[in-house]
């Protein structure tokens, strides 16, 4: 028989989901403020978010259609730069590599030739020469 009652088993630990960092890394979501205060409680209350890569891909992908579709892409590399500051940065002896957000912004820099303020998180044309 199927049990609906949830058992506690002590973890802390929450998957957040791609719409919910979505909305916390876009500020102009329509769900940010609600996301935020979602998260500042779980926070508040012991708990520790643990982002999925499928999760990382799939919100680089929304963020990306997302702000080209709303005739934004200037837009496109800050929310990157937030979402690199969002999710926890992989200790080297997990993966060896950064982490995923941080390799598309590098990418994403080299690519189209701008280049991201660490101190604004402006998006900036790269100067030649």
């Amino acid at each position: 028989m199927l049990s609906l009652t949830p058992k506690i088993t002590g973890l802390k630990d929450v998957a957040v989901d791609t719409n919910a960092l979505v909305a916390q890394v876009d500020a102009r979501d329509k769900w940010h403020a609600k996301v935020h205060g979602i998260s500042s409680k779980l926070r508040a209350s012991g708990y520790t978010s643990v982002y999925f890569d499928c999760v990382i891909n799939e919100t680089i992908s929304i963020l990306g259609r997302r702000t080209e579709e709303q005739g934004r892409p200037h837009d496109f590399i800050p929310t990157l730069s937030n979402l690199q500051n969002k999710v926890p940065k992989l200790r080297p002896r997990e993966t060896g590599r950064p982490p995923k957000a941080e390799r598309v912004v590098a990418t994403m820099e080299k690519n189209m030739s701008l280049t991201v303020s660490r101190k604004t998180g402006k998006t900036m044309p790269k100067t030649i020469g």
